[in-house]
């Protein structure tokens, strides 16, 4: 029964979180497209934009790096936190695919945005104005959505490791309620 409760304000949770997670993933996407459409109007508008647009590919392949990593710790602490118990009660609301999903799209944007802007920034002076202005909107998108992404899974893991302590904590008081009804029950 109190497995059941639980699952049940589980589930509550996690189905409030799973409809804003899409919402969420429209919006960090939004943000991506309106910062791409400004700067590929930018590289086509501005000279010195395109003087700088190395030194900006660079900045991004770094923070991209850096969200890639976020993004496998995060994936490792949530794993960590799957023990039996936990992972009955994920399978119980979606299962841990569902779970680990945001993880692997930070990690894929990161990962793809990173495979663009090393070789565009590589080949940036070489390349013409449209095909640069093309290309450095796509890594400002995927920077974007990578790092709204990344904030997006910190709260994540949050959840998830508050949800685990809940469920231990209701799992402990279960336990010692039982052991006081066996108490009961040998002394009288």
């Amino acid at each position: 029964m109190i497995l059941a409760r639980i699952a049940t304000s589980f589930t509550e949770t996690r189905s409030w979180l799973g409809s804003h997670w899409r919402g969420l993933v429209a919006v960090d996407a939004l943000f991506g497209a309106i910062a791409a459409v400004g700067a590929a109007v930018a590289v086509v508008l501005s000279e010195s934009v395109r003087a700088s647009g190395v030194s900006v590919l660079i900045g991004e392949t770094a923070i991209c790096v850096a969200t890639l990593a976020v993004a496998l710790t995060a994936l490792a602490i949530l794993v960590g936190l799957l023990d039996n118990n936990y992972r009955h009660l994920l399978d119980a609301v979606g299962g841990v695919d569902e779970a680990v999903e945001p993880f692997q799209v930070v990690a894929t944007v990161s990962c793809l945005t990173t495979l663009v802007a090393v070789p565009t920034a590589v080949l940036w002076n070489i390349l013409p104005v449209a095909l640069a202005a093309g290309l450095l909107a796509l890594t400002v998108w995927g920077t974007v959505w990578a790092l709204w992404g990344t904030v997006q899974i910190t709260n994540l893991t949050a959840f998830h490791g508050i949800q685990r302590a809940r469920l231990h904590g209701q799992i402990e008081r279960a336990s010692e309620d039982v052991a006081k009804i066996n108490e009961r029950r040998a002394n009288g």
